[in-house]
């Protein structure tokens, strides 16, 4: 049987990190342990906490942790 949920399932624990309201760069980075830098680089978001459409993160918002 193939298994197309076995990619959510089988994600490594603290692969991401869902925002909550009140984060910035620097809360996200102390929170996760991972260099703003690094989180800003796999998300496509500026060093200072924004999408590269133009608008800020957001609570919610998925962020990649990890390559």
């Amino acid at each position: 049987v193939p298994s197309e949920t076995t990619e959510d399932s089988s994600a490594e624990e603290g692969a991401t990190y869902t925002i909550v309201a009140g984060d910035d760069p620097s809360k996200i980075a102390a929170k996760t342990g991972v260099d703003w830098s690094v989180i800003a680089r796999l998300n496509n978001i500026s060093a200072t906490g924004y999408n590269a459409d133009g608008s800020a993160i957001s609570p919610g918002q998925v962020l990649k942790l990890r390559e």
